[in-house]
Formats: structure tokens, sequence, C-alpha cells
């Protein structure tokens, strides 16, 4: 059964300072997620991002909400300052719910962030 590619699969919580801090990295590998994950599969996977897919206006709360209720899966970006998060913590507090109503336990995908910065590359000393 194909899946409306309007609405998400999963959603996508983060701390939003380390996307903004880290160039859009986070955004662009939910957008990488979702290019990769098509080909294996055969049909859209959308990811929903609050800053990509709550616009001015909307309750951004409800909106986040709805999000969790209606995707299979949420995909959580851990870094240190998602812990320290009041609303990264209450999205995984309402996904787990949502989880517990279904009795399972396995459609949360944690993914371990931590940036780095790109090699240092020496140049070849003379000589040796």
């Amino acid at each position: 059964m194909s899946k409306d590619a309007s609405n998400p699969t999963a959603c996508l919580s983060h701390a939003r300072f380390n996307d903004q801090h880290d160039v859009d990295a986070l955004s662009n590998l939910s957008a990488k997620l979702e290019g990769e994950i098509r080909p294996v599969t055969g049909e859209s996977f959308k990811i929903s991002q609050d800053r990509r897919d709550i616009h001015v206006g909307q309750n951004w709360l409800e909106r986040i909400n709805e999000a969790l209720d209606s995707v299979t899966l949420l995909i959580a970006i851990l870094t240190p300052s998602f812990f320290h998060s009041d609303y990264c913590i209450a999205e995984m507090r309402h996904f787990l719910a949502c989880e517990e109503k279904l009795k399972r336990n396995d459609l949360i995908v944690p993914i371990y962030y931590v940036a780095a910065s790109p090699p240092v590359i020496f140049p070849a000393q003379a000589g040796g």
C-alpha cells in the first residue's frame, strides 16, 4: 500500500541550536535521508521538520504534536543540547506514548550527532 506522498513518514526531533550552529547540517541530513530511502523502498519518504513544515501564524506546538501523532518513525538527533531542551524531551515523551498505544518499542531511530571539522591535510614534508 502506497503512502500519500504529502504526509510525512517520519518526524525529525532535534535541538534547533545544533542545526543553526552547524549551518543547516541537520536540515541537510534530513533531505539526504529522504533522498536515500526512496530508491530502497520505491516510495516517498518525507521527514517532517519544524523549520520547514511550520509556517508563520501556525500554532507550532499543535503542528508538532499533529506530526508526531501521524508519523511512523521519530528520528531523534541526540546531542547534549537535545537532552537540555524541554521541547525535545516533550516530543520524545509524546512519541513514546504513541508507541505505547501501538504496543511497539521500535519506532524511534536515534542518531548520535557530533559535528566534526574537516580533516587537516598537511603538505608532504620535503625529502621525506
